[in-house]
């Protein structure tokens, strides 16, 4: 955390060359540790990318996914992934054409892509957002979140079920300046008996992912 810190307040990229990871184990970092019966809740699903690393890293081994995707042109390549799994494995996941958020509300899209986020400015693309606890019909075992700025938000509307069920969690903590400290002191307030371990894994300031692990027996 002293090399991202030490970047955010100098913004010289070379501390962030002394803490990188390989950018192809995001999400699923050797930290984390699955069964077979994980329900995977993907906040973010963009185009079905990280359902696919998630299949590969429990070799299609899970109990379900939801994953939420609120662009309705990322929506449909998702959904075209899926479509073309095996129907044992198909017919666990659930995508979900939403936002996350604390309750459930309408936003509009601003922007395109990887850079797209939600506001209250009306734009031509309303989405709709869902509180996560309120969306799904399964006990979460691991949430993964890269939604652009919304992360504490979609954080509050899964706190039930985080400090009951205490999920393996892999939360991004870069869209916005404070999420470094604010996220990961969040979590151990409702959580204290967690592990944190932060992990970064570009040469920017893009892609920094806090880690919230239940403490190994």
């Amino acid at each position: 955390m002293r090399s991202q810190g030490a970047f955010k307040l100098t913004e010289d990229y070379t501390y962030l060359l002394e803490v990188k990871d390989d950018v192809k184990k995001q999400y699923f970092d050797e930290v984390v540790k699955f069964s077979d019966e994980e329900v995977f809740v993907d906040c973010g699903g963009y185009t079905g990318d990280t359902i696919e690393a998630f299949l590969k890293a429990v070799d299609n081994k899970f109990k379900h996914i939801y994953s939420f995707e609120p662009d309705e042109r990322n929506f449909k390549i998702l959904s075209e992934f899926v479509s073309k799994l095996p129907q044992e494995i198909k017919e666990k996941i659930t995508p979900i054409k939403a936002g996350v958020h604390h309750e459930n509300a309408t936003f509009y899209m601003q922007g395109e892509g990887l850079g797209a986020t939600l506001s209250a400015e009306i734009s031509e693309q309303k989405i709709d957002v869902a509180a996560i606890s309120d969306a799904i019909n399964h006990i979460p075992t691991f949430i993964k979140m890269d939604v652009q700025t919304f992360e504490t938000y979609a954080l509050l509307g899964a706190m039930d079920d985080i400090i009951s069920h205490k999920p393996k969690l892999a939360i991004c903590i870069y869209h916005k300046f404070s999420d470094l400290w604010d996220i990961p002191l969040l979590l151990k307030l409702w959580i204290p008996d967690c592990e944190l371990f932060m992990r970064h894994y570009e040469c920017t300031q893009e892609e920094t992912v806090i880690y919230a692990l239940p403490k190994a027996k």
